[in-house]
């Protein structure tokens, strides 16, 4: 992954096993493996590491203390997740500029909502809230039957329970 033989490894990093790690998460990195120093539990980090080529790629770490005899290592396991973390990036850049596009039309819309659906939550309203729903539940499900039940016209109603049910 860092382009580095078991050969010459050592030369690349140094004595400090942190050098390689990028500036910005080396501290926090360090931190998190000195606080479980003492025991044998499996832990993970993110962050970045500097490659031979001298630029950084970031690394998905599983770790562990281990004791052999009387030496203790730390048996280390790394994926490389430079893609996923370009993804994220892409995917975080899409949602701002969505949000700031619905932002920017907030007065011409009834209510736009960020709906968690893994765990069922309404995270965000923006926009008109005639309800004001937004203080009284977070449940998605409750945030809709409430909605329905307000529609002013009694077809809309019966026409948006039907869909609902018919998608579940």
């Amino acid at each position: 992954m860092k382009g580095c033989s078991q050969d010459n490894i050592r030369e690349f990093n140094g004595a400090d096993g942190f050098a390689p790690v990028h500036p910005d998460d080396r501290s926090n990195l360090e931190k998190a493996v000195r606080a479980c120093r003492e025991d044998k539990q499996l832990h993970s980090a993110e962050y970045r590491i500097r490659t031979r080529s001298r630029g950084y790629q970031w690394v998905s770490v599983n770790y562990s203390f281990i004791t052999i005899g009387e030496q203790r290592y730390l048996y280390a396991v790394y994926t490389n997740i430079d893609e996923l973390k370009k993804q994220e990036r892409q995917l975080e850049k899409q949602y701002n500029t969505a949000l700031a596009f619905l932002n920017s039309v907030s007065g011409t819309y009834m209510a736009t909502q960020r709906v968690n659906l893994t765990k069922n939550k309404v995270e965000s309203i923006g926009g008109f809230d005639p309800l004001n729903l937004k203080n009284k539940t977070a449940d998605y499900d409750v945030f809709i039957s409430e909605l329905i039940k307000n529609f002013p016209r009694i077809q809309d109603r019966r026409n948006c329970a039907g869909v609902l049910r018919e998608n579940r």
